[in-house]
């Protein structure tokens, strides 16, 4: 068994443990990472990565049929399954290579094995003999070991699938009942949806995508509905899931209490739970002697740091805004504070993305945390209908929309939904970091024509000084 000793010890390498590790090793300090599965976590083998790939097909596809508005006739599109689970496997292929050219490149020792806590600052890693082989001593811990999809009654049976386990497929599936219209559940929606695949989404909240404001999910669902093979229920709760034992039929029957009160029952081949996530602690933490939520996540601070002064935590163990980019900041600032920095993170100028047809991508608040706190607010809208390249392009769905104060014209929110809007909304980010002020913004010159041009009109319409609309 090896003996290491280290500055810093990092158990997890998805987003936030490996680029912690870099940041850290590119400072000069000697660092460990311990993965008990693969390079990039969740993000880069179970989300983000493969399900943009797939989605990736379907977006073309989409594109190619509506390609007759711009003057190309296309009489045909074929979706090849497999050909787009090679897609999926080549880009999450290298993008877990790059991570471990990049962890070696900075002189990150690697160990893939279980890391458990021990006494003192160790950790013994074990391979999945349960073999011992590395003793790693520490000064300063990182745990960055992420989260799992929740399963729960009525749902927690091997046959139904995850977000982590649905990848093991081979072919499309000829139906799916997917339970929860949240992030992943929309996002998979419009996959297999647009594949051919008969959809039913079953969502418990009033509408779809619950973090995101009313008219951002009616602009979703009136899009999603145009597609013929998907239907979408909301405000409904599940009460049974049952294995039908009638090998003639559908695997899984579903009782369901619609949103008039009657109930209703639904029969599915496949089943994709999608209702959240739950953190995976490390073995032995209780050694540690950090503090434990009641919903299971590690309590953190505003520098990352634990109630243990020697252990930090970031990404989805921690439960705050579980996002891949987020446990990459969280784990920049997790060295930075290690190295001696006081620094923090303002979780509201973090983007969220979604990569339905169309694209939403938000940051800062949204109109309903405005009424929570009691802050006057005002709203103004651009349509891309409206947007000279959005016309261009044809590609006309969704609309732009900045929140801003009444007092101040600061930019409190920016949402958008439609074309790019996921790469759109950098400009929000700023601004609402920045806390500008609309005429702030407006400074700025817009190059002409681009969709970002949607932005500062919509900015300029929460304070009646819209140029273009």
């Amino acid at each position: 068994m090896n003996n290491i000793k280290v500055d810093i010890a990092i158990i997890g390498a998805g987003p936030g443990g490996y680029v912690a590790a870099i940041v850290a090793a590119k400072e000069g300090k000697t660092v460990a990472i311990i993965e008990k599965d693969k390079l990039g976590g969740t993000c880069t083998n179970y989300g983000c990565i493969p399900t943009k790939a797939m989605l990736a097909s379907v977006s073309v596809m989409e594109e190619i049929e509506n390609a007759k508005r711009i003057g190309l006739n296309v009489e045909k599109v074929d979706l090849n399954f497999s050909d787009v689970i090679k897609h999926r496997n080549r880009a999450v292929t290298a993008s877990r290579k790059g991570i471990e050219l990049l962890l070696q490149k900075a002189g990150v020792n690697i160990l893939f094995g279980n890391g458990i806590i021990s006494e003192g600052k160790n950790i013994i890693v074990k391979d999945d003999k349960n073999d011992e082989i590395a003793n790693i001593t520490y000064d300063k811990l990182i745990i960055a070991t992420g989260s799992t999809p929740v399963k729960f009654p009525p749902f927690n049976m091997d046959e139904v699938w995850t977000s982590d386990d649905i990848w093991n497929i081979e072919n499309l599936p000829s139906n799916i009942g997917i339970i929860g219209g949240g992030v992943i559940g929309c996002e998979f929606a419009t996959f297999f949806a647009k594949s051919g695949v008969n959809v039913t989404i079953l969502e418990l909240m009033p509408q779809l995508i619950p973090t995101e404001d009313e008219d951002i999910a009616k602009e979703l669902l009136d899009n999603l509905k145009k597609n013929k093979n998907l239907n979408i229920y909301c405000n409904v709760k599940v009460t049974e899931c049952n294995k039908n034992e009638n090998s003639n039929e559908k695997r899984f029957l579903v009782k369901a209490q619609m949103s008039d009160g009657n109930f209703k029952e639904f029969s599915f081949d496949n089943i994709l739970l999608s209702v959240g996530r739950k953190p995976v602690l490390p073995e032995g933490i209780d050694k540690l002697g950090v503090k434990i939520s009641e919903r299971g996540f590690i309590e953190i601070n505003e520098y990352m740091q634990t109630s243990n002064p020697n252990v930090y935590a970031i990404g989805d163990v921690t439960g705050r805004l579980m996002l891949a980019h987020t446990a990459s900041k969280q784990g920049e600032i997790a060295i930075e504070n290690i190295l001696g920095g006081k620094n923090s993170i303002r979780y509201s100028d973090i983007p969220s993305v979604i990569f339905t047809l169309p694209e939403i991508a938000s940051v800062g608040l949204r109109e309903k945390d405005c009424k929570k706190n009691g802050i006057n607010y005002k709203i103004g809208i651009c349509p891309f209908i409206s947007n000279g390249k959005a016309r261009a392009m044809g590609l006309t769905k969704g609309f732009a929309k900045v929140i801003t104060e009444v007092e101040t014209d600061k930019i409190l929110g920016v949402s958008i939904i439609g074309p790019h809007a996921t790469d759109m909304i950098m400009e929000g980010v700023t601004a609402v970091s920045k806390e500008m002020k609309v005429e702030e913004l407006f400074q700025f010159v817009h190059p002409h024509p681009t969709l970002t041009e949607t932005i500062i009109e919509a900015a300029l319409a929460s304070i009646d000084k819209a140029i273009h609309l």
